[in-house]
């Protein structure tokens, strides 16, 4: 049984956009905050009233979040 639900959250000019590929769910903001608070609202709202067994999830699943940010730029050498 796994006991996390990955998500990916990146970042363009839309502002942050978070997929959750597991349960298919998305949430798009323009702050990293909504965007969190919308995928977990996604999140339980495609888990709601399903037996999490049966999608190989512990009974208290956690979210775990990969944050894409955005490219650096190389630095220049001294």
């Amino acid at each position: 049984m796994r006991q996390c639900i990955k998500a990916f959250i990146r970042f363009d000019e839309d502002g942050y956009f978070a997929e959750c590929l597991e349960v298919e769910a998305t949430a798009q903001a323009p702050s990293l905050d909504e965007t969190l608070a919308m995928l977990r609202t996604e999140v339980c709202k495609c888990l709601d009233g399903k037996d999490l067994t049966t999608l190989g999830l512990e009974p208290d699943p956690k979210l775990f979040i990969t944050i894409e940010d955005v490219a650096i730029p190389q630095l220049k050498p001294c």
